[in-house]
């Protein structure tokens, strides 16, 4: 469901890839510890971490109601993705993708599960921004169960990632996330709860984070030059 630049913003707090980009906009490491390409390019195996856990759901039986990430989670979630809008980002690239799409196959041949912990990419070419494809929020890992138990409500009111947030609720207007207590990578960040908010109407969004009703708000263009001098916030726009 997921369809602008802004909402993936929330996603990529719930959800994570096999790679990700850092805040140089650079490839790292992030569900897949280590990658390797192979056949000049037409070939990539990615090795997953063992220590990334789903966020803790009635939806996994045992007393911590979570599992480790498998490949198999990764070759489901990426399939799944053929069945969306995202399916652009392998189009005419991945071996037997296309024909995914198409229904004349019910496997994505060119994505397999080569281990437990390994995922193997097979290319009809050479790609040199494939690994930036990959850290694209629409190639998110989720786990099956999660379908098995809720499959109408995944993406609106139900969530399970592997992210450093987990969602608590969700509505048409507003979501909330938690700190995930799980999560794999340590952190020094100290924010436990953060809300989403959607105000359409730009003035009342303005008004409200002039009042200390939101914390970061994206700038309506219209109200730029009321919040800005230059690249600089003016203090009393943000109430202060």
């Amino acid at each position: 469901f997921l369809s602008d630049p802004i909402t993936s913003r929330v996603v990529w707090q719930i959800y994570e890839g096999l790679a990700a980009l850092n805040a140089e906009n650079k490839v790292m490491p992030a569900i897949a510890e280590s990658w390797v390409s192979l056949d000049g390019g037409r070939k990539w195996v990615f090795r997953l971490r063992h220590s990334v856990l789903f966020h803790a759901n009635q939806v996994f039986p045992g007393p911590q109601h979570t599992r480790a990430v498998t490949a198999d989670d990764v070759v489901f979630s990426y399939t799944r993705m053929a069945q969306g809008i995202g399916s652009f980002v392998f189009k005419d690239l991945v071996v037997g993708f296309d024909a995914f799409v198409k229904g004349d196959t019910n496997i994505i041949s060119g994505i397999t599960a080569s281990g437990k912990d390994e995922v193997t990419f097979s290319l009809t070419r050479p790609d040199p921004s494939f690994l930036y494809r990959i850290t694209t929020p629409y190639l998110s890992v989720m786990p099956r169960e999660i379908l098995d138990a809720q499959s109408n409500a995944v993406g609106r009111t139900v969530a399970i990632g592997t992210g450093p947030f987990r969602l608590v609720t969700a509505n048409s207007t507003q979501i909330t996330l938690e700190r995930n207590p799980q999560y794999w990578q340590p952190t020094t960040g100290n924010v436990e709860r953060v809300t989403f908010t959607v105000e359409k109407n730009p003035q009342f969004r303005v008004t409200g984070f002039k009042f200390g009703k939101y914390d970061l708000m994206e700038v309506p263009p219209d109200f730029r030059q009321q919040l800005f001098k230059g690249n600089q916030l003016i203090p009393a726009a943000a109430g202060t």
